[in-house]
């Protein structure tokens, strides 16, 4: 793309099942949306507030939604096929999509007038991922994450991919928030890949060797639709919430459990009083996982598994602790709760470094930066560096580029096998 033009860009997010819902300030916080849409959101906010270089416009599909009013917004009738029609129909010369399945379909992905960016915020299937290294009108795969980069380093999308961290805005911390002692809080959608049964089947292990812990859990399994049917405490599916319950013997409160359901920006008042932060205790699914960045913006250092997301957002023995196995989780927490000054300075380093590494400034530089180097090739030689520990990582170490198509059916098998032990225990 030339220097000199003056670039139409366009963002396309699907919020239809998200609600009604207040995106008029980003910079506020997720409002209680999906992380994906959020991001969307807030980069397009962004993108249209700091450069004059380019005309921004948000396609999206929920008439109930309230935007930032800078924003050029167009709410489309109808699902995928509809928002990335209008996006050909306006002529664009850049448009920024979610990466999934479902896209490869789409009528973007059969023309080649605009230039397509997919951004992947999960951690999709090699079959996919190779063929959106194959597709001529994808000019970038961009990942969310450095960790989710390297591990789709065996798949062709890998030559024409690129890292850049979710944005955040740094939440400052009430003055007069009072912490309460031996306090933790989880907060995400409660879902089976989210993890929190795995943190309530060890909780009542920390709740011995802390009799006074607390546990504060903030999200629903209707955090992405809304219209989705939950159980009788309105927190998960009722077959999910049973099994949640019974770790705690059906008794929450005596485990020190507090159930608070969806919050929007008032979920900050909860999480600032806690002194430990556990977002999703499995990190299956997490790429840039904004629960990390929310809990050490805040304070809180954050103890999470060595995998995925994790890696990018926790500084293992210095913002929080990454950690292998059960047995060590229970340690961290309990650890954290018994030493308040470790836990101040990890809390500490936590906010300077998610401010100095995540911020709207640095992130929406990198954007600008990618989006005018669009038609130049990509370094085909990058080293890869995967810092997470998994069962298959020698497999996507030895299959660059996805050259030797059977280890990458050995990595699917084991990515299955590791996944659903996850979801289960």
């Amino acid at each position: 793309m030339s220097n000199n033009k003056l670039l139409s860009v366009g963002l396309v997010v699907n919020d239809a099942h998200a609600g009604a819902y207040d995106g008029s300030s980003p910079q506020k916080g997720n409002p209680g949306i999906g992380g994906t849409q959020y991001c969307f959101l807030a980069l397009a906010n962004e993108l249209a507030s700091s450069s004059n270089q380019m005309a921004v416009k948000l396609y999206h599909n929920n008439f109930e939604a309230s935007m930032p009013p800078p924003l050029q917004v167009k709410c489309i009738k109808g699902g995928d096929h509809e928002l990335h029609q209008a996006v050909l129909n306006d002529k664009l010369d850049i448009v920024v999509i979610r990466g999934g399945a479902d896209i490869l379909n789409s009528p973007l992905l059969l023309q080649t007038e605009v230039a397509v960016v997919v951004w992947v915020h999960n951690h999709l299937p090699r079959s996919v991922l190779n063929k959106l290294g194959n597709n001529t009108a994808v000019k970038r795969v961009v990942f969310c994450g450095e960790e989710q980069e390297q591990l789709a380093s065996d798949t062709t999308c890998f030559k024409k991919s690129s890292a850049i961290f979710n944005m955040h805005y740094m939440v400052p911390k009430s003055k007069s928030a009072d912490q309460e002692s031996c306090s933790a809080v989880y907060i995400g959608s409660i879902i089976p890949s989210k993890g929190l049964h795995r943190l309530l089947r060890l909780w009542p292990k920390v709740k011995r060797a802390c009799p006074e812990a607390k546990l504060h859990v903030i999200g629903s399994g209707a955090l992405y639709d809304k219209k989705a049917s939950l159980g009788p405490l309105g927190i998960a599916d009722s077959r999910y919430e049973k099994k949640l319950l019974s770790y705690l013997g059906n008794k929450p409160v005596e485990h020190g459990v507090i159930f608070h359901g969806l919050l929007g920006h008032e979920k900050f008042e909860v999480m600032e009083k806690c002194v430990v932060g556990i977002p999703n205790p499995t990190a299956l699914t997490e790429c840039c996982p904004g629960s990390v960045l929310e809990c050490a913006s805040l304070g809180l250092p954050v103890v999470g598994r060595r995998k995925f997301g994790m890696v990018d957002t926790v500084v293992n023995d210095k913002t929080g602790f990454l950690v292998d196995g059960d047995k060590e989780f229970v340690e961290r927490v309990v650890y954290l709760f018994s030493t308040s000054l470790e836990a101040s300075i990890m809390g500490a380093e936590g906010v300077k470094f998610v401010s100095d590494t995540f911020s709207p400034e640095i992130i929406t530089k990198k954007w600008l930066s990618l989006f005018k180097s669009i038609d130049r090739p990509l370094d085909s030689g990058r080293p890869i560096y995967i810092k997470g520990r998994y069962s298959y990582k020698k497999f996507v170490t030895i299959n660059r580029n996805g050259v030797y198509p059977f280890w990458g059916l050995i990595r699917d098998f084991c990515v299955k096998v590791e996944n659903a032990y996850s979801k289960l225990f």
